[in-house]
């Protein structure tokens, strides 16, 4: 099940990066956030996704500390970047369709520092899981084979404050923020819609009353 989500995501994924890179009519703004989405999707799949696997398939990690912290590091920073990718996709629709006749949309080299700048500060962000993160023993008795798993260096430190955070700046800050451009965009929408009908009401009264004029 594990090789079909990998298969079927890394072939869907590299296709949105194929055709971004190579037909210059699809490098729009938007679009090269999406491609930035495709490369995130693929590094997720290539390198966290198999370690996942591994965890539910063997009965031991036996694959080491290095392992272990690359699987959690790579889930996390990949998880963020895809996050305030969308972010990033709202706010430049918001530009886009509500200030468009006071700021125009982002070029795509702004698009392009922004996403280096998304990464970038994932990285640095997420790098402290590196050193939270070990590969731990359990031995039931002393005659037992010890049991080997990947977890955090001391759970019940540093496991809810990491939940907390998790849950704040991957679900709930990103998901107020996108509601918020979305609900503006429809507001800013319906406004123009009720406008124009009023303009339309307005034209269309004073033909009517220049008709009867010169009849």
């Amino acid at each position: 099940m594990f090789g079909l989500i990998i298969g079927v995501g890394v072939v869907g994924n590299a296709l949105v990066v194929y055709v971004t890179l190579t037909c210059r009519a699809m490098r729009t703004t938007v679009n090269l956030l999406l491609l930035n989405l495709a490369v995130s999707d693929v590094l997720f799949l290539v390198v966290a996704v198999p370690f996942m696997a591994y965890h539910y398939a063997a009965d031991n990690w036996l694959i080491g500390d290095v392992a272990c912290k690359m699987a959690h590091f790579v889930l996390y920073v990949t998880v963020y970047v895809t996050v305030y990718t969308l972010v990033a996709i709202a706010v430049v629709r918001f530009v886009s369709i509500v200030r468009s006749s006071r700021s125009p949309t982002p070029a795509p080299g702004r698009v392009a520092a922004v996403v280096a700048v998304v990464w970038v500060a994932m990285l640095a962000v997420n790098s402290p899981l590196l050193a939270l993160y070990r590969v731990k023993a359990y031995v039931a008795s002393p005659d037992s084979v010890p049991y080997y798993f990947c977890a955090l260096r001391d759970h019940e430190r540093h496991g809810p404050p990491l939940f907390i955070l998790f849950f704040t700046f991957t679900y709930a800050v990103p998901l107020s923020i996108i509601v918020t451009m979305y609900l503006l965009i429809v507001r800013y929408l319906v406004a123009r819609r009720h406008r124009l009908a009023s303009q339309s009401g307005e034209n269309g009264d004073g033909v009517i009353n220049q008709s009867i004029y010169l009849s």
